[in-house]
């Protein structure tokens, strides 16, 4: 009904002159073929959604980095995967030249995901830490608060615990400071998985003062989470945090069922 009802709607938003409506709905049907599996037909909707965003006296650079980032969705899922990464090093090549930070950041935030497909994870820090390079020059906490979380995510993704842990732990205080707290339970749960895992690999021994020391962070951690989750009403992000929760308790009552016994 939606993708009948679009045409329309787009027809009166390219009349009216109404550009970022226009990419907008472009962005909306380009989902929805996705979800139907049309792929063609999103990949074509969203490379209409990028061209409506050309005029940049329009305040269209919002809409066009959202346009970009549903073209590049659109090319992963119809397989296109090479031609995804030349539309995100074009368009960061657009953004240099126009000397947009911000926008030169957030191409390459998107391009860290293309990178974790191909399991490059040196080629995504790098990308990372020049999105938070360009953040801190223009002065965008927030950009560089979601910069450093996208750090902890990678190095998670390479088993790298303490390298998340410190990326996450870095990333809180801007967030915090840009008025972010959903980002910032988003990066507490990143940094609670990471001790998770990282105890995960440590042998359960009564007489390890470094285990010992690792769970009692893992469970300050959980409990933390749980309590901002529940604060800010975010089952989508309570859920998981419970989830972790019970698994750290047990593996505390583990260590102290071990403890009992030596």
């Amino acid at each position: 009904e939606a993708l009948r009802i679009l045409p329309q709607a787009l027809d009166l938003a390219a009349k009216a002159g109404h550009r970022r409506e226009e990419a907008a709905l472009l962005r909306m049907s380009a989902q929805l073929n996705l979800q139907l599996h049309r792929l063609d037909e999103a990949v074509a909707a969203a490379r209409r959604a990028v061209r409506s965003c050309e005029d940049g006296s329009d305040g269209a650079a919002p809409e066009r980095l959202g346009s970009v980032r549903a073209l590049v969705d659109a090319l992963q899922a119809n397989e296109q995967a090479k031609e995804a990464v030349q539309v995100l090093e074009d368009e960061r090549d657009r953004c240099s030249g126009a000397d947009d930070q911000r926008g030169e950041a957030v191409a390459l935030l998107v391009m860290v995901g293309l990178h974790l497909e191909r399991g490059a994870h040196q080629d995504a820090i790098w990308a990372v830490e020049d999105a938070q390079a360009l953040f801190e020059e223009c002065g965008d906490k927030a950009g560089e608060g979601a910069a450093l979380q996208m750090l902890a995510e990678v190095h998670l993704s390479a088993k790298d615990f303490d390298a998340a842990l410190d990326a996450a732990s870095r990333a809180e205080p801007f967030l915090r400071s840009a008025g972010e707290r959903r980002a910032q339970l988003g990066v507490q749960l990143v940094a609670l998985q990471a001790q998770e895992l990282k105890l995960s690999g440590m042998k359960v021994e009564p007489t390890a003062m470094k285990f010992r020391q690792g769970v009692l962070k893992a469970c300050q951690m959980a409990k933390d989470v749980v309590d901002v989750a529940e604060r800010l009403a975010e089952p989508l992000l309570l859920a998981p945090a419970l989830c972790m929760a019970s698994r750290i308790s047990r593996t505390a009552m583990r260590f102290a069922d071990a403890t009992k016994a030596a």
